[in-house]
């Protein structure tokens, strides 16, 4: 059996929950100092174009300013006549530990796969943050990974042994083996407390030198949850508001390359978020699609079972065709057998479902159930990296000493392969009043007719150009836009639902990139 021992002074372990004795503060005296801290990058818009700051001072502090640049026109200082400034708001918040303001920012118009260098802060001298840099989505479907890991919860500290210093030694052997990653995936449980500010305030600090490079997609738990933590969580993150009524950048969903992934709260409303889900996979026109959250459907712990997660959310993967779900909340790594209505099928027939380990403290008994394919509860803190290349994805995991936990590839036949059409660009028409894009297509694979059930034309930056279509003969769908084609990059999806044995849809995606002179 698992045990988990700590010792410190004034710290103790109960049910599972780190408490740290102190005097709550009367939110009286205000957090930080006139230069920022906390400062985080998330997305609310399109990763290719935009790039969201939040950050923390005094209450004395409400200017909001960030300068950008681009990294090949940096010389070191931010004076250069290409640099952007761009204002934003600010608020204060009201903590357990005192009152901040919490400053949030963004920048727009930033050109695809472009390395920019920035600062935050008041704009005053004394005021701004040491220059960081980040990189936007390249544009097209081009290779990428992404970090992910789950609960970083821990007492209140920043102890290497015992606290949050854990998490930020986790992040940097994540970054330090995953240079390139382009965002962090944290599955939950992000503070032991979530109403208790101290916590943030670790968490923060444990990862300030990582923080500022990466963008972070984060995921609320149980804890995180606690007394009022949903305000402590809302207040620190600028997270997409596309998401169901009252669940708004709790649940929310963004693209990456030929990547959807959405992220919704088990600690909300189920039934609600199920509904909201359907139809954000429907209008999902990406290869993979992925899903996290913090409560896992098939549990590694022998006695936690997440039965309602289960039961109300399975179904819509089943039916969506998600690939892979991301969570936590057992504190022991686990990767499932692909499922379908909670059965073993192959690959593209089912889902997988990672639970992620700890990246924390705290470890959880394995169970043995019939859903797992692989184990691993060493008292081992892990992280993963997944690359996704086309129809390939590569997870692989490691432990904090390096050891290797597992590693895995799935992949997704290329659709309609050998499925007689025609090579991609010897249709496209260049005359001078419009242009179109023709296909040749198969008219049955697998006894199905061949249908364009959702078509899209999307420039580089992610903007969709309006097209209509028409089926000239029984194999050629033309598509045609409804202005004419300026000239740069495009990117034509085509998606088509057939159902397999089981009665799942499974998503065929006809996609390419195309030149406009």
């Amino acid at each position: 059996m698992k045990r988990f021992f700590v010792m410190m002074m004034a710290t103790v372990m109960v049910a599972g929950t780190f408490f740290t004795y102190h005097t709550v503060q009367a939110a009286e005296e205000s957090l930080g100092g006139e230069t920022p801290e906390h400062l985080t990058l998330t997305w609310t818009d399109s990763p290719k174009t935009t790039q969201n700051f939040t950050w923390r001072t005094s209450t004395d502090v409400t200017e909001s300013v960030v300068q950008i640049v681009e990294t090949s026109n940096y010389d070191g200082s931010f004076d250069s006549s290409e640099m952007v400034e761009n204002t934003g708001d600010s608020f204060t918040f009201e903590s357990d530990e005192g009152a901040m303001q919490v400053h949030e920012a963004k920048a727009t118009a930033l050109e695809p796969g472009t390395s920019y260098m920035y600062r935050v802060g008041s704009g005053q001298q004394g005021g701004w943050s040491d220059a960081a840099s980040f990189t936007t989505e390249a544009g097209g479907d081009k290779p990428f990974t992404f970090l992910f890991t789950t609960d970083t919860q821990s007492a209140a500290s920043t102890n290497m042994t015992w606290g949050y210093g854990i998490w930020g030694d986790i992040f940097d052997k994540a970054l330090t083996q995953y240079p390139n990653a382009r965002f962090m995936l944290l599955s939950g449980d992000i503070v032991d407390r979530g109403d208790e500010q101290i916590h943030w305030e670790n968490w923060f600090k444990a990862a300030q030198q990582q923080l500022p490079t990466i963008n972070m997609v984060p995921t609320m738990g149980n804890h995180d949850v606690y007394g009022t933590g949903e305000k402590n969580f809302a207040a620190q993150f600028q997270l997409p508001e596309n998401g169901p009524e009252g669940e708004k950048e709790f649940a929310y969903s963004f693209d990456y390359s030929n990547v959807h992934i959405a992220v919704l709260n088990s600690e909300g409303d189920l039934q609600k978020q199920a509904e909201w889900l359907k139809q954000d996979m429907a209008a999902s026109d990406k290869q993979w699609n992925i899903v996290s959250f913090h409560r896992s459907p098939y549990h590694s712990h022998p006695d936690r079972a997440s039965l309602d997660v289960r039961h109300a959310w399975t179904p819509v993967f089943d039916e969506a065709g998600v690939d892979l779900v991301l969570s936590g909340h057992d504190h022991a790594y686990m990767r499932s057998y692909p499922l379908y209505d909670g059965e073993k099928v192959t690959q593209d027939k089912g889902t997988t479902y990672i639970i992620g380990g700890s990246a924390g403290p705290k470890f959880y008994e394995m169970g043995n159930q019939p859903w797992m394919k692989v184990k691993f509860d060493q008292d081992k803190q892990i992280y993963s990296g997944v690359t996704v290349d086309g129809n390939e994805l590569q997870f692989n995991v490691t432990a904090n000493d390096g050891e290797t936990v597992d590693a895995f590839t799935m992949v997704k036949e290329e659709p309609f392969a050998g499925m007689n059409f025609t090579e991609w660009g010897e249709n496209l028409a260049t005359n001078d009043q419009m242009k179109t894009w023709s296909i040749s297509l198969n008219t049955n694979i697998d006894g199905s007719a061949l249908k364009a059930d959702h078509v899209q034309v999307k420039k580089s930056n992610a903007e969709q150009v309006d097209v209509s279509i028409a089926v000239e003969n029984s194999n050629t769908l033309t598509v045609t836009p409804k202005e004419p084609y300026e000239p740069g990059t495009y990117y034509m999806m085509i998606d088509q639902n057939l159902p397999n044995e089981t009665g799942k849809a499974l998503k065929n995606n006809v996609r390419a990139e195309f030149q406009v002179e």
